[in-house]
């Protein structure tokens, strides 16, 4: 059926067409009715259409004539018109956020000074959350609600919504055969109407995703297809436009509550090794029926086709940038329009209200971060295995080093999972490391180093032994039962005899000032987990990396540097105990209640769910805690990197159903969560971006007083974006663009307004979404098994301008144990 429907935009949009009374150049205000419209409701005025009085609904009688009397001689179709309209929408909405950006850089700066003078609670200092963080407490239970209880007869329930499919699909079949399919009864739209709720509301009752599965999936996307299709019908009477708005919402949450109650094994440890994991589920998001199809090619022959319905968003916007929302609007009387248009604008805030908000909660979040940051010194000019250092930490009446007077810093220790075919390598420089790290920490300092190797190392194990004898604080562990990070995790969390621990990469440099920090907010806070800011070295900033000059790698860092994802933004700030797999700091008693689950490739965030789900644990993210990374030396390695990233997204789903019942998460919260993790999955997400859509393409159709248009005319092509829709997309946009590069390390900053304005948007997002989510969907649907990919590691040596640690500068005040007077 999504072919019928793919065919049908794509026949739209073929029937692109000029217009010649437009004005050439320039940008316009359009404050009256586009004379298309008029001469159409001239037309039908003239055929003396009948209407009925349900809502003004016409009668089609003779539709073939009636459209060649209102447009005697349609315009010549041409591809290149299509093209054109989308790189113009495009480029309003990418050039409006990026010009936009600059100004709310300087205002959102201005209003963040004058904030703290008249301090007010932007710059706190420490979390203001303490008094509800909550003591990990080992003979705790797991705080879930019951799961859904299942139906009495599961056969029963299936053969209803089959039944209901079938009628869909019939329904369907009969709407392409009619022209734009459009009913000439006002009694079939209403039984249309009834049947999607009594349908929605049985599906949210009785079905469950153990037992009907893509049944309930195929049900929202019948259902949206033939809301599109029955779209004309619809937009001749408000009330029933609402009405409809309304109900593909409540569709959207039958998917949601199907799919995210269902009852997930808890998970605990101890966990066994991965590869004595039998029960683990073999399955992807198919489910069973992916044994079905065992040809590897058929097999990505129909992850194209789910690629290409994953692209909904992208299909809806090619169809506003045709002339067809205009054309749905022909047969809608002026007046009718009025009320239409002003219902659509009501809709579209509801439906863009959960996009405006996370975006505004993440701008007031990151102006808060800007407000708490400390100057950075050498900021993406550090070697590889620099650590990152703050100008704070090297004076001697310090904020932290007046803190730290009457904090005791607690016992931590570094856990380093390593697989040495990827990093024999670059090891003993990251060891190196943090012995002069260690040297600086004001209390018990270890480092653990825990690796797995199919092959036997010889050199790289005498070395490590000889370190471990000549350094007290160092310790070496060969897990020999592993073949994941997760199993070099859960053995040093075992192992672990410290208050705390830092979880790290081997090329993540974490300075010894980050771990005081850590430890005020774990241990006077009462947090379970802090995660640490990142940033990265001159090579990642230049593109210089082992293979020579990668001019996408330095695209990539500005990516990362500028544009954190809105998780990273926004979890610390809600009390997420925000994990993200290098630099995160757990207390001991926390994580030995966690673990980390090899089920998942996204351990760190399946770790953070868990730990709020069960039991409550509250996190902070701290913009002055920073840690180093690296980026991947090569395109294959970044396509693999963020293909992993993103099965782990996907993954999360078991970790939301815990999530929704929690015992210890609000209803905000819950919802929270559902709409940044859930709502973008393929198919179940139809319902939900067309009525985000449909009234974006209602205030296209028109020009009124209350719904005034932009029309840009390139190439004698006019593109019109309604004014009220760019409002409320572009600004919420770019105030979190705007925000991100306040309170963004990354330096020039002039750079990283180019990064994320032009060259992210034009280069690093096409990537992403084309070749990265392909390679995402096919594991997402055919497998749970997923191997975890080691991302190579960076070889190169260091050629950062600027000084390196081992000089007398940074030999000064920071050489002591951080919290002691130097002489």
């Amino acid at each position: 059926m999504f072919w019928r429907l793919l065919i049908t935009l794509v026949l739209a949009s073929a029937e692109c067409r000029t217009y010649e009374e437009s004005c050439y150049g320039g940008v316009a205000l359009l404050q009256s009715s586009a004379k298309e419209v008029r001469s159409s409701g001239q037309a039908l005025k003239k055929n003396q259409a009948p209407w009925s009085d349900f809502g003004g609904l016409i009668r089609w009688t003779d539709v073939d004539n009636l459209v060649q009397r209102i447009d005697p001689a349609p315009a010549t179709t041409t591809s290149s018109s299509l093209l054109v309209r989308v790189l113009v929408s495009t480029a309003v909405l990418v050039v409006s956020a990026s010009l936009l950006a600059p100004f709310l850089f300087l205002l959102l700066a201005a209003g963040g000074t004058i904030a703290q003078a008249l301090g007010w609670p932007l710059s706190s200092g420490k979390s203001n959350v303490a008094s509800a963080a909550k003591v990990p407490d080992s003979t705790a239970t797991v705080g879930l609600l019951p799961p859904r209880a299942k139906v009495s007869w599961p056969w029963l329930v299936t053969s209803i919504c089959l039944v209901d499919v079938l009628l869909n699909v019939v329904f369907i079949l009969l709407l392409l055969r009619r022209q734009e399919g459009v009913l000439e009864s006002p009694h079939a739209l209403l039984s249309l109407v009834m049947e999607t709720l009594v349908g929605s509301m049985f599906f949210l009752l009785f079905a469950r995703w153990d037992d009907q599965r893509h049944i309930i999936t195929a049900w929202q996307v019948l259902q949206s297809i033939r809301f599109f299709l029955i779209r004309r019908t619809i937009y001749l009477n408000p009330g029933v436009f609402i009405v409809s708005m309304l109900l593909l919402l409540l569709v959207s949450s039958v998917g949601v509550v199907a799919e995210l109650f269902v009852d997930n094994e808890v998970r605990v440890p101890p966990y066994e090794p991965k590869k004595m994991d039998f029960d683990r589920p073999a399955f992807g998001w198919l489910g069973p029926y992916a044994d079905w199809v065992q040809s590897k090619y058929l097999r990505w022959l129909i992850t194209a086709f789910f690629c290409v319905a994953d692209q909904m968003v992208w299909a809806c916007f090619l169809y506003m940038c045709t002339s067809r929302p205009e054309e749905d609007m022909e047969q809608v009387s002026d007046d009718t329009f009025k009320q239409l248009v002003r219902a659509a604008m009501l809709l579209q805030m509801v439906a863009l209200f959960p996009f405006c908000f996370t975006h505004l909660h993440a701008t007031y979040v990151l102006v808060k971060q800007w407000c708490d940051q400390e100057t950075l010194l050498r900021a993406y000019r550090t070697g590889p295995y620099d650590v990152p250092m703050l100008e704070d930490e090297l004076t001697r009446e310090s904020v932290l080093k007046t803190r730290l007077q009457t904090h005791k810093c607690r016992s931590i220790t570094v856990v380093v999972p390593a697989y040495m075919p990827n990093e024999e390598d670059i090891v003993l420089e990251c060891l190196d490391a943090y012995r002069r790290e260690e040297a600086k920490y004001p209390g018990i300092m270890r480092v653990m180093l825990v690796w797995n190797s199919p092959q036997e190392h010889t050199w790289i194990e005498q070395q490590l032994e000889e370190l471990q004898e000549s350094w007290p604080a160092f310790s070496v562990h060969r897990n020999h039962m592993s073949t994941s990070k997760c199993d070099n995790l859960n053995m040093a969390i075992s192992l672990l005899e410290t208050d705390f621990a830092l979880f790290n990469d081997v090329d993540t440099m974490v300075s010894a000032a980050s771990m005081c920090r850590a430890s005020l907010h774990l241990f006077e806070e009462n947090h379970s987990a802090v995660q640490s800011y990142l940033v990265h070295c001159w090579e990642d900033f230049s593109g210089i990396q082992e293979a020579g000059c990668f001019p996408f790698g330095a695209v990539v860092t500005g990516h990362d540097g500028v544009l954190p994802s809105l998780n990273e933004s926004v979890y610390g700030h809600m009390q997420l105990p925000f994990c993200n797999g290098r630099g995160s700091f757990w207390r001991s008693d926390a994580i030995k209640m966690i673990g980390f689950d090899h089920r998942t490739i996204a351990e760190d965030h399946d770790a953070m769910f868990r730990a709020k789900a069960y039991y409550g644990f509250t996190g902070v993210s701290d913009i002055n805690i920073l840690c180093q990374e690296r980026e991947p030396p090569d395109f294959g390695n970044v396509i693999s990197q963020r293909t992993r990233w993103m099965n782990g997204q996907m993954q999360k789903l078991r970790a939301l159903s815990w999530a929704v019942r929690s015992q210890h998460m609000s209803p905000f919260l819950k919802i929270y969560l559902v709409y940044m993790e859930w709502i973008s999955r393929p198919f179940q997400g139809f319902p939900f971006i067309l009525a985000q859509w449909a009234g974006i393409w209602v205030m296209k159709a028109r020009a009124t007083e209350v719904n005034p248009l932009i029309a840009v005319n390139i190439f004698e092509v006019e593109v019109k974006w309604p004014v009220f829709a760019l409002v409320i997309y572009v600004i919420p946009l770019a105030s979190r663009y705007a925000a991100s590069l306040l309170a963004s390390r990354y330096r020039p900053r002039w750079l990283g307004w180019i990064m994320s304005s032009l060259l992210v948007p034009l280069i690093y997002n096409p990537v992403r979404e084309t070749l990265v989510r392909f390679r995402m969907l096919h594991d997402f649907l055919w497998s749970s098994k997923l191997e975890f990919v080691c991302t190579t590691r960076d070889k190169t040596p260091s050629h950062s301008p600027s000084m390196s640690p081992s000089s007398s500068f940074f030999r000064g005040p920071s050489s002591a144990k951080l919290g002691e007077q130097s002489d």
